[in-house]
């Protein structure tokens, strides 16, 4: 977002990440402090701390509801010096109970604020950011990551994704990823089921005028990616698609093909390199099947897997068994 708001939001948020004890001394006239989140915790476990840290990257499509971001008033027997002994968190809300800053020693800072805009959420750790900003319909339409200097000039946009809505819809039907660091552009395009349909990576147009002109017949630079998602009337998956185009104008397709006929709890596959069959798995059981690798010129090996391991494979030259090898139990 480029509006003045935007702006001085944010660089209120960095001013509070660098000093952060006197950001806590002077909001404490303006902001109530109310008991910490974690209230009954004396401490994260790290599969908490694993799963905040998923969470934070997993794209959310609608704000958490009314009350996590809302904290309750404390009980007044509760002083701030016991808060900052038992816990090392401030929880700050205005007049109306609203959570505005919550910061921890653990995991860093972060902050709700509203415009006409939307509502953004800021989330900041060891000078990073990320920044999620929702609309009235609490709809996530963009999210931002950012690398946070000693001011906002000093800070620098690294990636910034925006989703984008039918009327009406909670669930996004395209996405525009644009990663400032490595000057890719990647777009996604979402089915009714919410999964990936289709995706599409590419270069800036100076990036790919540059990689073509060093480019070589040999060359295996890749200038631009596309991957296709097929899924049946249960929302399984089978089909996926991946298409390189090289610098050398070259295109390689990678195609995965998935059946569910055998009912078992693994689907068989085949996998393809520019319509040419390159593997075929068909499953017996979990960790039992059979994967047979095709060649150039007609060579392939059958290897049979039981419980995941290697039983024998055979080595085949247009269908006939030319040798058979044995492994150790």
């Amino acid at each position: 977002m480029n509006s003045d708001f935007s702006k001085i939001v944010f660089a209120v948020m960095i001013f509070a990440m660098h000093f952060c004890g006197f950001c806590i001394a002077a909001l404490e006239n303006t902001f109530q402090v109310v008991q910490p989140v974690l209230n009954g915790q004396s401490e994260m476990t790290q599969a908490e701390k694993s799963e905040k840290n998923q969470a934070s990257e997993s794209g959310e499509k609608v704000l958490p509801e009314k009350t996590s971001i809302h904290a309750e008033k404390s009980d007044a027997s509760v002083s701030e010096k016991s808060l900052k002994n038992s816990y090392g968190n401030f929880v700050y809300s205005d007049s109306q109970g609203a959570l505005r800053k919550f910061s921890t020693d653990e995991y860093g800072f972060f902050m709700v604020n509203s415009s006409e805009e939307g509502t953004f959420f800021e989330d900041s750790y060891e000078g990073k950011t990320v920044r999620r900003i929702y609309d009235a319909s609490r709809n996530l339409v963009s999210k931002e990551w950012w690398s946070i200097g000693k001011s906002y000039a000093e800070s620098k946009l690294e990636k910034k994704e925006d989703f984008f809505y039918a009327p009406g819809g909670k669930r996004p039907v395209r996405s525009l990823n644009k990663n400032f660091l490595d000057n890719t552009t990647v777009e996604t395009l979402f089915g009714e089921n919410g999964k990936k349909i289709f995706q599409k990576k590419t270069f800036d147009s100076e990036k790919i005028a540059s990689m073509k002109t060093k480019a070589t017949g040999k060359d295996k630079t890749v200038l631009e990616e596309t991957w296709i998602w097929k899924y049946d009337y249960a929302d399984r998956l089978i089909e996926y698609e991946k298409i390189s185009t090289l610098a050398s104008e070259k295109k390689i397709a990678q195609k995965k093909v998935f059946s569910y006929d055998s009912g078992g709890e693994e689907p068989d596959f085949q996998y393809y390199e520019n319509g040419v069959i390159r593997v075929k798995r068909i499953y017996s059981g979990l960790e039992e099947y059979v994967e047979t690798a095709f060649f150039d010129k007609g060579f392939s090996v059958e290897t049979l897997y039981r419980q995941g391991k290697k039983i024998e494979a055979l080595q085949k030259l247009n269908g006939r068994l030319q040798n058979k090898v044995v492994y150790e139990k």
